[in-house]
């Protein structure tokens, strides 16, 4: 398997928190896969996921009401729980949710025959969450070539009856990634560290580990996917080691 995430994967801390929203994103594999399962990030308190839905797309930001969903399942129930963050600020610690696996095997795409498959992603929370917001990461990471990455968060569900499209200006991405089941060898390209290794302090953050990463993913080719596990904390430092 292979984990793809949002552009910048996980946030140092949160920043906004909404109630009765849905979080619509468009995910691309690495490669043509047979199974793939949501992965969620949360560093805040718990937070409930009341409803959430999955489905292959075969064009790049399809509306969703053209799209065959199936329900995102976690030990088989429909709505959990996500457990609590640890920490507090910039040195908050996100806890993991892991959905089931949904075997449903990629579709070929048909807007585009030469570029790697895509699946769309419907997360409905009926009370309050929180949730980070990057601005413009969907189309900067658009930039690359050939990645067709898309977000969108819309009031009220947009799960029970999917509707709405993925656009190029989001920045918030819930689930914090997929993990896919490939056939074939995929590549993951990933920095662990503190706000060294982003870059943080740096223009753009053009000299961190991320950006290097990126580069290097660029050049190599689409079986190969950067992924950012820094975080940072004054603290963190000192937890890597």
């Amino acid at each position: 398997g292979g984990i793809v995430g949002g552009p910048i994967a996980l946030f140092n801390n949160i920043v906004a928190s909404g109630s009765a929203q849905t979080m619509q994103v468009q995910w691309q594999a690495l490669a043509p896969f047979y199974g793939f399962r949501l992965i969620y990030g949360n560093q805040g308190s718990a937070q409930t996921i009341t409803a959430a839905k999955a489905a292959v797309a075969p064009i790049d930001l399809v509306n969703a009401n053209t799209l065959t969903f199936s329900n995102v399942t976690f030990g088989g129930a429909t709505t959990i729980a996500e457990p609590a963050g640890s920490g507090s600020g910039v040195d908050a610690v996100p806890a993991f949710l892991y959905s089931d696996y949904i075997t449903t095997p990629y579709t070929a795409r048909t807007d585009n025959p030469s570029r790697n498959p895509l699946v769309q992603t419907l997360t409905y929370y009926a009370g309050t969450f929180n949730y980070h917001s990057a601005v413009n990461a969907v189309s900067q990471f658009r930039t690359a070539p050939g990645w067709d990455i898309g977000a969108k968060l819309t009031a009220g569900d947009a799960v029970t009856t999917p509707t709405g499209a993925p656009t190029t200006s989001g920045g918030i991405f819930i689930p914090s990634g997929v993990e896919f089941l490939y056939a074939e060898t995929v590549t993951t390209v990933a920095e662990v560290g503190d706000s060294l290794a982003r870059g943080q302090e740096s223009s753009s953050g053009t000299n961190g580990w991320r950006a290097l990463s990126e580069r290097v993913c660029t050049i190599k080719g689409p079986r190969w996917s950067p992924m950012s596990f820094a975080v940072t904390g004054q603290t963190h430092a000192a937890s890597y080691r």
